[in-house]
């Protein structure tokens, strides 16, 4: 059942969403080990993963993932792991995981699919799915970089979509496939700001479908949770 956490400031909102995370990992944990756990880039999970970094979480027993990559170098201003690298530095930094249980993905622009076949690769090697799933809905209610009503959340991929035809710049990107976000475990879905009022409209309403809005894969997840800091009238 979808838990939905409307909270009236951003800062609880995502010590919200760390709790959910906390939870969704030590539920995982108790039964498995590695546990995967993969983040979005974009703003509105920095805060999020600042706040992570404080929680006393099993970090040495999981993997980070990425959710999707925009193709360009991780070092370049648009990579999306430059938001998820600022958490990763410091737990290495601090000895709380191992250096090679993080997993960006490097482009490779020698390959027709930039490299999404390999980095699908490493998720089989560890299982073949995300155990733990946090996704940061876009105005257009899209996640990752599925995009609504395009082809990548109608693609059958198992692991990742690669494409160069993104609705949303940059053009080439490479994301978590539709199949793989259903199959987590627990996903944590934010909506932060007010300017993702219209997509929260979307994504609770019971007319609209999960290809015309991505967001709604959430519910797919077995412990699907949904935090906003958009006060619900």
């Amino acid at each position: 059942m979808l838990r939905f956490l409307s909270k009236s400031s951003r800062e609880e909102a995502e010590e919200s969403a760390c709790d959910a995370i906390e939870d969704s990992v030590w539920m995982v944990h108790r039964i498995k080990r590695p546990v995967i756990v993969a983040f979005p880039g974009g703003r509105s999970v920095a805060g999020v993963l600042d706040r992570l970094a404080e929680r006393k979480l099993p970090w040495c027993d999981m993997h980070i993932f990425m959710v999707d990559e925009r193709v360009v170098p991780l070092n370049h201003r648009n990579s999306n792991f430059r938001v998820v690298r600022r958490l990763a530095d410091r737990l290495i930094e601090e000895g709380r995981i191992p250096e090679e249980n993080i997993h960006p993905f490097i482009p490779d622009l020698g390959k027709r699919d930039f490299g999404a076949e390999e980095y699908g690769k490493e998720i089989e090697s560890l299982g073949g799915s995300y155990d733990v799933v946090v996704l940061s809905a876009g105005e257009d209610c899209h996640v990752g970089s599925l995009f609504p009503n395009h082809q990548s959340i109608r693609s059958g991929a198992e692991y990742f979509v690669a494409m160069n035809d993104s609705p949303k710049p940059p053009s080439r990107r490479v994301s978590a496939s539709r199949k793989l976000l259903s199959r987590a475990n627990s996903s944590v879905l934010l909506f932060f700001g007010e300017s993702k009022r219209g997509a929260l409209e979307k994504f609770r309403s019971m007319e609209v479908d999960m290809y015309s809005c991505p967001a709604k894969i959430v519910h797919k997840a077995r412990n699907p949770y949904v935090v906003t800091d958009i006060v619900i009238e």
